[in-house]
């Protein structure tokens, strides 16, 4: 392996690791971003990911005035299971306590819940993606699609335009590409000016978790679109990545699946440091059985809406993606739903905070 080789891998471990290291210190998850108003007592994490979106919003409007506008893509989803997907994630996450990220985390610190939740999403995904229940998967990610999987608010402009004419489809697409983002994120951050910022001892202020989100999100791109991975990491490509190897004996080392060990390294580098391990998360069997039916679920969710959610409330949202924008917002009404139901409120801590 020449170092032309080794940089990919090596910038690929360094930014899960990064991504991991600002989960531990600001404990952000999109579970706890989505849910509307003060779950918590907190708010930090919601205005986090807003002020994260603003700045890859007003970084996407600059980006469609150069050649690399087209760099990127959306993730395919067609609205049907877009909003299927979305009902399902919202409540698995609530009762998980985190996504997909904070779970591998949690993993490489050997936490039992973490470990049982992310091995549960695993399964859930391959039986929906490539098991019994793949013929239903592909049937509704084919409901309602009609090329609009892969649409992006643009993209509507651009159909709406070309009804005066089709040579107005690219006026519309351009303008809104640039004007609708741009006037997004102005909007928020000027939203987000009046919010007061709360420190507080060995947890990381919401503008630095915003600023560092994006960041690690645009290192992503880069990185995602030099691997061939137009759409941006995703941790079901870093599932398929490792099924293709089991199944042809030879592993590529995607993107994302260099992220997502990096993700994992970093908390099990942490577990060793501090000689912490198997933290008793799991308070029951019937606790157990939980994990693994939250954990299936996301599972589902995720090879419905094909990508995690945070790919859709990260890569896809800030392309405007018509798929990820309906599966935010279904999961946020699901969690929202099943609210009752919360792990949090009965007393259990976070398993990969333990």
């Amino acid at each position: 392996m020449t170092l032309t080789d080794a940089l990919p891998l090596l910038a690929g471990l360094a930014l899960g690791a990064l991504l991991a290291r600002l989960v531990e210190r600001s404990g952000f998850t999109v579970d706890r971003a989505i849910r509307w108003g003060s779950t918590y007592g907190q708010r930090e994490w919601r205005l986090a990911w807003w002020s994260a979106l603003a700045l890859l919003w007003l970084t996407a409007s600059v980006l469609s005035l150069t050649p690399f506008r087209d760099a990127g893509h959306p993730i395919a989803v067609g609205p049907v299971a877009a909003v299927v997907a979305g009902l399902i994630a919202g409540p698995a996450m609530g009762v998980l306590g985190g996504d997909v990220v904070s779970l591998g985390f949690g993993l490489g610190r050997t936490c039992l819940h973490s470990a049982v939740g992310f091995l549960a999403w695993i399964g859930g995904y391959l039986i929906a993606a490539h098991g019994l229940a793949a013929p239903l998967t592909r049937w509704l990610r084919a409901a309602g699609a009609g090329g609009l999987d892969e649409m992006r608010l643009a993209g509507v402009a651009g159909s709406a335009t070309a009804l005066g004419g089709e040579h107005l489809r690219p006026l519309g697409e351009a303008l809104v590409a640039f004007l609708v983002p741009a006037a997004a994120g102005l909007f928020v951050i000027v939203r987000l000016l009046r919010e007061p910022v709360r420190v507080s001892p060995g947890r990381m202020e919401w503008p630095k978790q915003g600023f560092g989100l994006a960041l690690l999100v645009v290192l992503g791109w880069a990185l995602a679109v030099h691997g061939g991975e137009a759409s941006g990491l995703n941790a079901v490509a870093a599932v398929e990545t490792v099924r293709a190897a089991a199944i042809g004996g030879q592993l590529w080392l995607h993107p994302s699946l260099l992220v997502t060990a990096g993700v994992i390294g970093y908390g099990l580098l942490k577990a060793l440091r501090l000689r912490t391990f198997f933290p008793r998360t799991v308070a029951s069997k019937r606790h157990a059985v939980v994990v693994v039916v939250a954990g299936g679920a996301l599972g589902v969710a995720s090879a419905l809406a094909g990508g995690d959610p945070s790919a859709h409330a990260f890569f896809g949202m800030s392309t405007l993606s018509v798929g990820s924008m309906l599966f935010v917002v279904s999961a946020w009404i699901g969690a929202r739903l099943a609210g009752r139901f919360d792990r949090r409120r009965r007393g259990r801590p976070e398993a990969w905070e333990a």
